[in-house]
């Protein structure tokens, strides 16, 4: 199947720093876009736009959405930052992120920001989406049921090329104050309250072991029993949940300026972020709060980035991905993070393993070209080719989608997914 698009969109965003203690930034772009087929279905299968969240049809199949971020900074002291708005958030090193990547529909949030010597204080706290009401198939008006997101991480250097970090996240369908002291362990006090509420608890690293090349990795953990982490009572335990990521980057390949490469190795367990309280998984606006993907995936990712000219970017972006899905929105195999853990699940407490379901494997690749026309206009042209086998497939799918793009004042929209 073959696809081709001539897209256009428009932006406008605006950053300045009112003195050196303020600062502001805004983003506006409204959007009329027929998607490729494998992000169409994606948004079907959510309710909800990749990104963006609420949407209204466009000319049949098409989606229309306006998008409206800002946030102010202001510099406490010299060594705190703060941040109040409403955008998207990632943490990491990576091309994806189990902590909390910018895949899902931008939400209110309020971040600090801390360095002191040799220590990095990252504190989070959101507003979210919990649920869409639905009319016909597509959003419709009300109040949508809120959640809220807590997230503290600590850093710290290691010499000069490693640093190390540890974070902590919870998930709530009511606001606790006790979640709002940014220096203190979340787990203690969500256990201390006697509450249901989600934690996250996780590592993360980056090591730049000679110039120009640098490993990196994370690794989240949603719950944790000895005896079964390690399969001491038993193999494929449904509570053994976490995700992992493994990374490698190489800047200037070879010697070759503006010639970079990244390789990355992520993987999720069966049942992963979900949880058995409605409106505590880890997601917002029915989107995964981490990985596109959610969990009960494993995933292969490759990058190459080259600026030949001042004004000209290529990209050449490949992944394969090995996951399970579910054969009807009854049965939970673990991979949809807005199911809950307790239901539908096929299996019992062990024999829970990756890719558990229905079968799938998908190989994608993306080449685009981006050249600057006149400051911040874009003319992109590109090339997806997607191929997925499927238990449920008679024969694989494949895709191509070409596009050009005029981009004007915003961000390309990546469908790597």
């Amino acid at each position: 199947m073959s696809e081709i698009q001539l897209d256009w969109r428009e932006g406008w965003f605006y950053e300045d720093q009112l003195t050196k203690k303020v600062g502001f930034y805004t983003y506006l772009t409204t959007s009329e876009v027929f998607f490729p087929s494998w992000v169409k279905s994606y948004a079907e299968n959510n309710g909800a736009v990749p990104g963006e969240g609420f949407w209204k049809e466009y000319d049949g199949d098409g989606y229309s959405y306006f998008s409206a971020l800002g946030h102010v900074s202001f510099q406490v002291t010299k060594h705190i930052e703060i941040q109040a708005g409403h955008d998207r958030n990632f943490a990491g090193e990576g091309y994806r992120s189990f902590q909390i990547s910018d895949f899902s529909n931008p939400y209110m949030f309020v971040k600090f920001n801390t360095k002191v010597w040799k220590f990095q204080l990252t504190n989070l706290w959101t507003q979210m989406t919990a649920d869409v009401f639905y009319n016909r198939g597509r959003p419709t008006d009300g109040r949508y049921p809120q959640k809220y997101f807590a997230y503290n991480r600590l850093g710290f250097n290691v010499g000069k090329n490693l640093n190390l970090g540890f974070f902590s996240s919870i998930m709530t369908d009511k606001i606790n104050f006790n979640y709002f002291n940014p220096i203190i362990f979340l787990r203690w006090v969500e256990q201390q309250q006697g509450t249901p509420d989600k934690v996250m608890l996780g590592l993360d690293a980056k090591w730049i072991f000679t110039p120009g090349m640098e490993l990196y990795g994370q690794f989240a953990l949603d719950e944790f029993v000895f005896s079964e982490f390690f399969e001491i009572d038993g193999e494929g335990s449904k509570r053994n949940k976490y995700g992992a990521q493994l990374g490698y980057k190489y800047i200037n390949v070879f010697g070759l300026n503006n010639l970079d490469f990244q390789a990355e190795w992520n993987q999720a367990r069966p049942y992963t972020f979900q949880e058995k309280v409605d409106y505590q998984s880890y997601s917002n606006w029915n989107t995964p709060l981490t990985h596109p993907r959610g969990a009960n995936f494993r995933e292969f990712v490759g990058i190459v980035r080259y600026q030949p000219l001042p004004r000209l970017d290529l990209n050449l972006t490949g992944f394969y991905q090995y996951f399970g899905t579910d054969e009807n929105t009854e049965t939970n195999w673990g991979g949809d993070v807005l199911k809950n853990r307790l239901e539908g699940s096929p299996t019992g407490l062990f024999g829970n393993f990756i890719g558990q379901g229905v079968e799938n494997k998908v190989v994608q690749a993306n080449l685009t070209a981006s050249y600057m026309l006149k400051h911040n206009f874009f003319v992109d042209a590109s090339h997806t080719y997607r191929r997925r086998t499927a238990q449920d497939l008679d024969a694989p799918s494949a895709s191509h989608y070409l596009q050009l793009a005029f981009r004007w004042n915003f961000v390309r929209p990546d469908f790597n997914y």
